[in-house]
């Protein structure tokens, strides 16, 4: 179970691949979260495999497959592919 944090709204999912793209929360290719407006603070706490975020993100945990961001990336953990 991994938790996502935007600008301090917390959401609790569980899945491998997380898209956050034009205020659009996306978790293995189902919408969890949509309509978020403006410049986004993103903590994602948990493993996971695949990360799209077009703005920056830290991820408490590891990423086994990439990382594609388009702000800086901050990962606690290990990224097992490349950013």
């Amino acid at each position: 179970m991994n938790t996502i944090t935007i600008s301090g709204q917390t959401i609790t999912c569980s899945g491998n691949s997380i898209t956050i793209n034009n205020g659009i929360i996306k978790v293995d290719g189902k919408t969890i979260k949509d309509g978020l407006q403006g410049s986004l603070s993103v903590v994602i706490n948990g493993n996971i495999e695949d990360l799209r975020c077009d703005g920056s993100v830290n991820v408490n945990g590891n990423v086994g497959n990439y990382i594609e961001c388009g702000g800086s990336a901050k990962v606690t953990g290990d990224v097992g592919g490349g950013c």
